[in-house]
């Protein structure tokens, strides 16, 4: 009996040890505080200008609200080459691949939000906006939203699920208070603001026509589409020793998901960790840089680093989504330019062969100017380079794009040769069958001239009979001796005609049918 209630108590206090340590890893998670947080927002699409692009650029900073940014004036040390920087200064020489803008207006905050759907006192700002043209056709505007003080892991997770939803139709309703704009959450469209319609009408101040990569109707212009979710782009420090707990946050922050979506097992697999304590992610939902603070690395990551890895790592970003994005612009212009048709390659075509060397050349050229193979001298930005290239995919991407594009290019010239050679052999032929005209024509002409040299055969057998005082049946051999060398020039001379008559018409028949049934241009 006293072994049972010894047992019983036992399993008490291992219940209740269990349900403490739960509690307290409990506790423990709720108690994660972002230390430090830089969300970038970044809005891909496709342009089209009536203009040239270096007329384009020049069109936009005539706006006063955008100034061309100085790469190479950053304030903070770069250390990407000089050759990646200098992809984006306007020069005379047009090597550019792109021109990155800078938004300016006077006041501290472009924007501000108080996101009464998280609680009721939760002020996000909009401090900084920007925007890369690039001469592929592609487009990023991006803006940086700053989040209050002491602002919670769980609670920045489910801001950015909100907020990167463009097009949703959740709505923050504007208010002015002492001369500042202020947006609180509000179900009534009517009186509300949705960001993709914000964007939109940043964007409908420059020259040129977007078209969004996905995009959604906007509910506030009938007739407009709106972008329909933003890239997210996160540098964020935090502090905790549960590592399965940080996955979870880079997981989510990163691709801008709530507790509703549950990472893989091999998670960790996916990650690259430059550094102890350091954590980078990407997919094409988002990229994030994290890092673990412990006393060690506290001014590091808290201040320099802060401010450099917007610099060197957001420039790292944007060069990987440009190319992911240029390679599915080209995609798409593939699909409006080339038909989907067998018969059309079958024909020998020189326009179907001009447009494929065309986007051939538009590819090349994007390769060539925009894919690198090494980026800064410094080791872990390269790793970082490379892991955004693999995570986006990107080399298969290009490889799948040449790879079509090429074999049907190399079907199109192989067809383009026979057509060459098909005409040349037309032509030969063309030109002996005028040689067979001519032969005939000086075929014909030699017989007449043998009839008058019959006729004046005759004439000469009397000439020599009476010159040479011949007997009369003189006259008779000499004049069989001429008629058997004319019927003999004859012969020779319709031997030669005949043949040329029968492979002229043979000739004429096959060309003529030829030139009917191909065609030829």
């Amino acid at each position: 009996m006293i072994l049972k209630i010894l047992g019983s108590f036992e399993k008490m206090l291992i219940i209740i040890v269990e349900t403490m340590e739960k509690s307290r890893r409990h506790r423990r998670r709720l108690m994660v505080n972002i230390l430090c947080a830089r969300n970038r927002y970044i809005v891909p699409f496709m342009f089209c200008s009536e203009t040239s692009y270096d007329k384009l650029v020049e069109e936009i900073a005539k706006n006063p609200l955008w100034n061309i940014q100085k790469m190479h004036e950053q304030k903070v040390e770069q250390d990407l080459y000089r050759m990646i920087v200098d992809c984006f200064e306007m020069d005379e020489k047009q090597n550019n691949i792109g021109c990155s803008f800078q938004y300016c207006i006077s006041g501290n905050n472009i924007l501000e939000l108080n996101y009464t759907k998280l609680k009721e006192d939760f002020i996000v700002s909009v401090t900084d906006l920007g925007l890369y043209l690039f001469r592929s056709g592609v487009g990023l505007l991006w803006y940086e939203v700053s989040l209050p003080q002491g602002v919670t892991a769980d609670e920045m997770m489910l801001f950015q699920n909100e907020f990167k939803e463009l097009s949703h139709e959740r709505f923050v309703s504007k208010r002015r208070e002492n001369d500042r704009y202020t947006f609180e959450w509000n179900e009534d469209r009517d009186i509300g603001i949705l960001m993709g319609h914000w964007i939109n009408q940043l964007l409908a101040q420059l020259p040129f026509t977007v078209t969004y990569y996905a995009e959604r109707r906007d509910c506030l212009e009938e007739g407009k589409c709106i972008s329909d979710k933003a890239i997210l782009f996160n540098y964020v420090v935090m502090a905790g020793e549960d590592k399965e707990q940080w996955w979870d946050y880079i997981y989510r922050i990163t691709n801008g998901y709530n507790k509703k979506y549950m990472r893989k097992p091999d998670f960790s697999n996916d990650i690259l960790e430059p550094f102890e304590h350091a954590y980078c992610y990407a997919t094409s939902q988002g990229c994030g840089y994290y890092a673990i603070l412990n006393e060690q690395n506290h001014n590091f990551y808290m201040r320099t680093f802060r401010k450099k890895v917007m610099v060197d790592y957001f420039l790292l970003e944007i060069l990987a989504l440009y190319q992911y994005y240029s390679i599915l612009k080209f995609t798409k212009n593939m699909e409006g330019e080339l038909s989907a048709e067998r018969e059309k390659y079958q024909l020998e075509s020189e326009d179907i062969l001009s447009v494929l060397k065309n986007l051939s050349a538009e590819i090349n050229i994007f390769l060539v100017k925009s894919v690198y193979s090494s980026v800064s001298h410094i080791s872990h930005q390269n790793d970082f380079y490379e892991y955004l290239l693999r995570r986006l995919r990107i080399r298969e991407n290009i490889e799948g794009l040449t790879m079509g594009l090429e074999s049907l290019e190399k079907l199109q010239e192989a067809r383009e040769r026979e057509r060459i050679q098909r005409i040349e052999s037309l032509e030969n032929e063309e030109q002996e069958l005028s040689d067979d005209r001519l032969n005939i024509g000086l075929g014909l002409i030699s017989i007449l001239a043998l009839v008058s040299a019959i006729a004046d055969g005759y004439g000469a057998a009397d000439a020599l009979v009476k010159l040479f005082h011949l007997p009369e049946c003189m006259r008779v051999w000499i004049s069989v001796i001429l008629l058997i060398l004319v019927v003999i020039i004859a012969v020779i001379a319709i031997s030669s005609i005949v043949p040329s008559i029968k492979r002229s018409r043979r000739k004429r028949k096959r060309w003529k049918e030829r030139w009917k049934n191909k065609n030829v241009k």
